[in-house]
């Protein structure tokens, strides 16, 4: 009742399972999720929430591919994000707008990564982070973070040692937390790159620890 009366009826029936299938996601309630989710898209759909579309269909998009791959289908995941992709080609970048190009882009990477495609993800994390200024700081940082997952898939382990390092630091100095989703492939990443290092790893992530992000990502 109270979102109805702050958001409106229209939004309301849009905002409210989106957000209620990305706590179900997160909770590891699939199953909710995904009933959420597919309630938000056609909500939005239905209303044609942000135009042309519906740029707002886009999130409900990216909260389904998601729970995909939270799940382990990533070949789903990756379809969801194809169709994704098909729609944003028929909005405008005003109405598409940095956080929600980025947010697509950076769950493409995470899926990649998942499947050993690091150079993809990397293409990828570069289009998103090149709109940074006008990005939400905590997509940065996990927009940066997967290119330090990246970059030790790569084999680059110093490279990746300071980033993981560099954005550790910003974690700490802000209070953002590794979602948990992500903790899996991340210290898998930093095991590999800590082998490769052997040593030098501690030294390169104290290297990282004493960058401010911006300059550990130059």
């Amino acid at each position: 009742p109270l979102a109805r009366r702050i958001l409106g009826p229209t939004m309301s029936r849009f905002l409210v399972p989106w957000r209620a299938a990305s706590i179900a996601r997160q909770q590891g309630r699939f199953e909710q999720a995904r009933s959420y989710a597919a309630e938000s898209r056609e909500a939005a759909e239905q209303a044609g929430i942000g135009g042309s579309r519906s740029t707002w269909a886009l999130w409900a998009i990216r909260e389904a591919a998601l729970i995909a791959r939270d799940v382990g289908n990533l070949d789903q995941a990756h379809d969801i994000l194809k169709d994704a992709q098909r729609r944003i080609e028929d909005v405008d970048n005003v109405s598409l707008g940095p956080s929600l190009r980025a947010g697509l882009l950076t769950t493409r990477a995470s899926v990649e990564l998942r499947q050993n495609d690091p150079d993809g993800a990397i293409d990828d994390l570069s289009e998103a982070l090149a709109a940074r200024q006008s990005l939400q700081h905590v997509e940065t940082v996990l927009a940066i973070d997967l290119v330090a997952i990246a970059l030790a898939q790569q084999g680059r382990a110093e490279q990746a040692a300071r980033l993981f390092g560099a954005v550790d630091r910003e974690r700490e100095r802000t209070g953002l937390v590794v979602r948990t989703p992500d903790r899996p492939l991340r210290e898998s990443a930093i095991r590999a790159t800590r082998s490769v290092l052997e040593h030098d790893g501690d030294n390169a992530l104290a290297q990282g620890r004493a960058m401010a992000l911006d300059e550990a990502t130059l």
